[in-house]
């Protein structure tokens, strides 16, 4: 049987650990000013993952899930949404504008070795080939109920247009992506 993740383990914000002195580090002094309930760290690396995987095929739309660990800036003013990996998923029906994971790619996520008891899935990235960058009333639906903390983050790109936008919480607030 597949490990089910605990999906309110981390509901509350204020119980979110603070981000360790490696990651503080990493991020540019000017974001502690920047004007953004969460910020989503990104690895290039991982980065250059999701863009391999979604220009795998441009004329539909490509969809995978993000795994990482939530935390918190030392002064708990502002979340950070720290992206470890990237699970593309490939059984999915997709079309030019629209895309769903099927249920066998939630089997196959569900067993991934990178979600272990301190990485867990903050969210998920998606492709709008050539329509550009935003949460359409679908994605804003899905990112309402499954990814619904502040921390929780959308990656929306467009490969052909070379776009790319973060968004958090309930509401798919727009949030800066910081490479690291």
């Amino acid at each position: 049987m597949a490990p089910i993740l605990n999906w309110v383990e981390m509901h509350d914000d204020v119980s979110l650990p603070t981000a360790s002195p490696e990651i503080l580090h990493a991020i540019p002094p000017f974001y502690a000013e920047y004007d953004a309930r969460c910020l989503v760290v990104l690895p290039g690396t991982v980065f250059d993952q999701i863009m391999h995987h979604i220009k795998g095929n441009c004329s539909v739309e490509r969809i995978g899930i993000l795994i990482g660990r939530p935390c918190k800036r030392p002064s708990g003013e502002q979340l950070l949404a720290c992206v470890e990996a990237a699970l593309p998923v490939d059984d999915i029906t997709a079309s030019r504008v629209k895309v769903s994971i099927q249920k066998n790619g939630w089997k196959n996520v569900w067993g991934e070795p990178a979600l272990n008891s301190t990485a867990s899935i903050i969210g998920w990235y998606h492709s709008h080939p050539n329509h550009g960058v935003f949460l359409s009333a679908v994605d804003r639906k899905t990112q309402s109920l499954w990814f619904a903390q502040e921390w929780k983050t959308a990656i929306v790109i467009d490969p052909i247009r070379g776009e790319h936008q973060a968004f958090t919480g309930a509401d798919g607030i727009a949030a800066p992506i910081i490479f690291i």
